[in-house]
């Protein structure tokens, strides 16, 4: 075997899926950059919002490896999915910002979503409404962008391969 990628070694002590609203977990390997971002909205247990983003970018061309600081994940092109009752993206436009740049990327459904845990749960009531729905799938996806330097130095990203572990937590 031969190429490269990425190794995930995760450490959960304790996660309360209510408390999600969404998650997108995604690693991708392009031919010069390999990356990990791991944006979250969710609630506190109290109800008030809470946004959190982590990753790292790594740069084969330098050796360098960058911190995410920030990341935002807009979804485009919806399909509905009619065993989960629910519209999914299949195309993603993403961006992190990091000390030394800001990553551009575009990503787009390879293969259809493989679900890990799909329910309707319409006796639960969280913030004061009833009846939500949990859907939680790997999606593979290919991708395509830009890393832009903080001085404008512009490095193309080629061949990008992926998935998207995306947790959604919406009411019905």
């Amino acid at each position: 075997m031969n190429g490269t990628g990425i190794f995930e070694h995760a450490w959960i002590n304790k996660i309360n899926f209510f408390e999600i609203r969404q998650v997108d977990w995604i690693y991708t390997n392009f031919d010069n950059m390999y990356m990990f971002l791991f944006p979250v909205d969710s609630v506190f247990s109290d109800g008030r919002p809470r946004h959190y983003a982590t990753g790292g970018i790594y740069n084969a061309e330098d050796d360098d490896y960058l911190y995410v600081k920030e990341c935002e994940v807009v979804p485009h092109n919806w399909a509905f999915i009619e065993e989960c009752y629910r519209f999914i993206p299949t195309q993603f436009k993403i961006k992190a910002e990091t000390d030394k740049g800001v990553l551009n990327m575009n990503a787009a459904v390879a293969i259809y979503p493989q679900f890990i845990f799909k329910e309707r749960l319409e006796d639960l009531c969280l913030d004061r409404i009833y009846a939500w729905n949990l859907n939680y799938y790997d999606t593979p996806i290919t991708c395509n962008g830009e890393f832009v330097y903080n001085d404008g130095k512009t490095l193309k990203l080629t061949n990008g391969k992926g998935m998207n572990e995306t947790i959604r937590v919406v009411p019905l």
